[in-house]
């Protein structure tokens, strides 16, 4: 009887794994495709039927991607990166978020002082990555702009 639940167990993990791959690569082919509606809703599917799974979390991140290169509505990109930090914190796609959040900020929205603000608590919490480098670069070009920032911020207080 034990080994009957454990091969039913089995088969219902496989038959999922199986349905989360066929749905990814659904959601790629429309994606190629830049049917990009049917790709975010397939997406969006993985995630709500799968949320603690690998695929979720790439799914996620697929989406901030389509928000942010296809699109080019960067406050939704930022939104759903930052989905990625909260619902994911310790996965690898919430550093790149982080990365991206400062990135955009920076370069499409010249928000200087949020990416100042998301690039320093990057090299706080992964001081030894490998796109630590860039993180510093990014930051001393932004050296530009910190008076500028200081300067508004004494006239806003």
């Amino acid at each position: 009887m034990k080994k009957l639940i454990l091969l039913l167990l089995f088969i219902l993990i496989s038959c999922n794994n199986y349905n989360i791959e066929k749905k990814w690569n659904s959601a790629n082919n429309f994606l190629e495709n830049k049917n990009l509606r049917e790709a975010i809703t397939i997406y969006k599917e993985i995630i709500t039927k799968y949320p603690s799974s690998d695929y979720a979390i790439k799914s996620q991140f697929q989406i901030a991607e389509i928000y942010l290169n296809d699109k080019k509505e960067y406050d939704i990109a930022i939104d759903e990166f930052n989905l990625i930090l909260k619902n994911h914190p310790t996965s690898n796609e919430a550093k790149n978020a982080l990365f991206m959040i400062s990135y955009i900020y920076n370069n499409y929205l010249n928000s200087y002082s949020h990416a100042i603000h998301n690039y320093n608590l990057f090299l706080k919490k992964y001081p030894e990555d490998d796109l630590a480098p860039s993180v510093k670069y990014e930051l001393q070009g932004l050296e530009k702009y910190k008076n500028q920032i200081d300067s508004l911020n004494n006239i806003i207080r």
